[in-house]
């Protein structure tokens, strides 16, 4: 009678830890699925903004005195960092570079640091009065698009 005791006590104990296991996995994949849906990447979860350097005025073969600079954040403003962001000339004359790497392009691509921001700098080209317009854009999500207006005198 002692042996059938300890065997089903053993029975009920492998039951018990059975059902601890699946109600695990099962917790796991409802983790596993909301991760998914609010995850980075999703875009409806980003919000991003021009942080600083809009609307300033340069003359010819002037550098801006503040960068292009955005913001990239959750909802909940948490930072996103690592994220590839493009800078790009769309309209008017001028060079958009990162200062850090010696070189000019028209084109930049860099990534957000720990606090979500990217930084290009701009060097003007336009003789007399003109606008120029650069562009920052989210590469994995390309509805996430700033627009920075630079003007000439």
């Amino acid at each position: 009678m002692a042996y059938f005791a300890v065997v089903m006590i053993q029975q009920c104990k492998y039951k018990l830890m059975l059902a601890t296991l699946a109600l695990a996995f099962s917790l796991l994949g409802c983790e596993s699925a909301e991760r998914e849906i609010n995850s980075p990447g999703a875009g409806d979860n980003w919000i991003f903004t021009k942080f600083s350097g809009d609307n300033q005025t340069l003359a010819l073969h002037d550098t801006l005195t503040q960068m292009l600079t955005v913001q990239l954040k959750m909802l909940n403003g948490t930072p996103i960092k690592n994220e590839s962001i493009l800078f790009k000339l769309v309209e008017g004359n001028g060079n958009v570079y990162k200062t850090t790497v010696g070189s000019e392009y028209f084109d930049l691509k860099t990534i957000t640091d720990f606090e979500g921001k990217a930084s290009a700098q701009f060097r003007n080209f336009i003789i007399g009065v003109g606008l120029s317009r650069v562009s920052a854009e989210v590469l994995s999500d390309s509805s996430l698009v700033v627009v920075f207006i630079i003007n000439s005198n």
